[in-house]
């Protein structure tokens, strides 16, 4: 229940942050992780402690443009304390040459100013992750999750393929939606 408030509590923080500074967004969902998606996930990465995991509560901004990833990016580094070791920003990650999943990812805590409140302290050292992404990088994000991700053996080579020219697809999109 406390990682359920944690979460809630961050994305109220976000939504009154970005309506305050006009950046028009998607949404702003947020979840604790379920017991059957947290044991998957130990199970899988072979996490030596549970307090490894740092997406027990998970915020997730969903931008129309891209312009806006940067706003809202620089409104998350004033609001929380953000992990940078931790944190990654996947598009880089893809280089000049592939497709695929891009989000920017920033595990935080809600900082030294924040803990300081009496309706937040019990938050204090409780990380949490915060994804950003447009709405069509996130569109394409819950289709290859859905199908690819949680599928036990994996795509076939062909249909990955499809998927990353999907990707291409939309990102010239984002592009242009952005232009």
């Amino acid at each position: 229940a406390t990682y359920k408030s944690l979460a809630e509590n961050v994305a109220n923080t976000l939504k009154t942050a970005l309506d305050k500074h006009k950046i028009m967004y998607v949404d702003v969902p947020c979840r604790a992780k379920d017991k059957k998606s947290f044991l998957k996930k130990l199970s899988d990465k072979k996490y030596n402690a549970i307090c490894e995991m740092m997406d027990l509560a998970g915020i997730r901004i969903i931008t129309l443009v891209e312009d806006d990833l940067n706003a809202v990016e620089s409104l998350i580094r004033k609001l929380f304390h953000v992990h940078e070791k931790d944190s990654v920003d996947k598009d880089k990650s893809l280089g000049v040459d592939k497709f695929g999943y891009r989000s920017r990812h920033f595990i935080c805590d809600i900082g030294p100013k924040r803990s300081e409140l009496i309706e937040l302290d019990h938050f204090k050292g409780m990380k949490f992750e915060i994804q950003l992404r447009t709405a069509l990088a996130h569109a394409w994000a819950e289709i290859e999750h859905d199908r690819g991700y949680k599928l036990e053996g994996g795509l076939p080579t062909d249909i990955k393929r499809r998927l990353n020219i999907v990707a291409a697809m939309l990102e010239a999109a984002d592009n242009e939606f952005n232009r």
